[in-house]
């Protein structure tokens, strides 16, 4: 799994766990974390988007 990056992202995300692998049918759950950066205004967002491949 990965976020994709488009290279002016100030909100760090983290992935837990970073890598796994899946059974036909089987789920699993993630923890997903974002660093909020309050220097953004209010409003203000970022996409962030996560691809499991």
């Amino acid at each position: 799994m990965n976020v994709r990056s488009y290279g002016f992202e100030s909100m760090p995300v983290t992935i837990e766990p970073a890598c796994m692998v899946l059974n036909p049918g089987e789920s699993r759950a993630i923890a997903l974390t974002v660093q909020l950066n309050y220097g953004i205004a209010p409003g203000g967002y970022e996409e962030i988007v996560l691809r499991a491949i």
